[in-house]
């Protein structure tokens, strides 16, 4: 079964308007991103950026609701004829045209979320893409309205900035600095990439940016304790404590390629 063409994210609307639809391409931007399937009034008009290749797409009424304006039971009409999935058979419909036909049902974060990390960061950028996981700012707050004299109204995208605030974006721009163009952070040779930051994030959403870095160098430089895995000689826990007299346990992973940082714990105290 194709369930990712199956989509419910957008199930309830009005078909009193439109819904805007991306290009959802490898080059597409994050404000047409953030934008897919958005609704709009009917007498809004579509306010894009220059070489936008966005579309208004017509929400029309269900068949539900054509039934009871006609006075019949249009109830499981959808479900009547040849799925999609004997369709795409009949047809031999490629895996991209499948993949065209499941975006226009999703909304742009749902399509955002599907992404590989590395392709997340390159649409946003790293620093921006940090603060989005960590839970700075909403997904549909990246695109914001715009007005030139030239193009008239707009939208454009919002700067990290206006996102989380002056001082926080330095913070990350400072942070992201110290990865020197690679896709990880390194004190004293232990790693910290991006894709374990997000898991961090998404596993402890209450630990901030700032938190996390000035910790991994305590576990790393200065750690309160260090205790070897049971399971994995090449692992050891690093026990530190944050301002609130809380324990964390850093565990690092020591291989032939390096060492690196593999995941972030609470610990009820240190050593445990």
């Amino acid at each position: 079964m194709l369930d990712f063409l199956h989509d419910s994210s957008n199930s309830e609307r009005s078909h009193d308007g439109w819904s805007w639809q991306a290009a959802l391409t490898g080059n597409t931007c994050p404000v047409c991103i953030s934008m897919h399937g958005s609704i709009h009034a009917v007498d809004e008009k579509m306010e894009s950026h220059p070489n936008c290749r966005c579309s208004m797409v017509p929400v029309t009424k269900s068949w539900e609701e054509l039934g009871a304006e006609l006075g019949f039971d249009f109830s499981g009409v959808e479900k009547a004829g040849p799925s999609f999935e004997e369709i795409a058979k009949k047809y031999k419909l490629s895996a991209e045209q499948k993949r065209t036909y499941a975006q226009r049902k999703m909304t742009g974060e749902a399509y955002f979320r599907g992404l590989k990390a590395e392709e997340q960061r390159k649409v946003l950028g790293p620093a921006k893409w940090l603060a989005w996981k960590e839970g700075k700012f909403e997904f549909t707050q990246l695109a914001k309205k715009t007005y030139s004299p030239v193009w008239g109204a707009g939208r454009g995208a919002a700067s990290l900035a206006s996102l989380v605030g002056e001082t926080e974006a330095e913070l990350y721009k400072k942070f992201i600095a110290g990865f020197k163009g690679n896709d990880y952070y390194s004190v004293a040779g232990i790693r910290l990439t991006y894709e374990r930051l997000g898991h961090i994030f998404e596993r402890h959403p209450e630990v901030g940016l700032t938190t996390v870095a000035s910790l991994f160098r305590e576990a790393v430089e200065h750690p309160l304790s260090i205790t070897p895995s049971n399971s994995d000689p090449n692992v050891s826990m690093n026990y530190v404590k944050d301002e609130f007299g809380r324990y964390w346990s850093f565990v690092i992973k020591k291989s032939d390629t390096g060492s690196f940082l593999l995941t972030v714990r609470r610990a009820h105290e240190q050593g445990k």
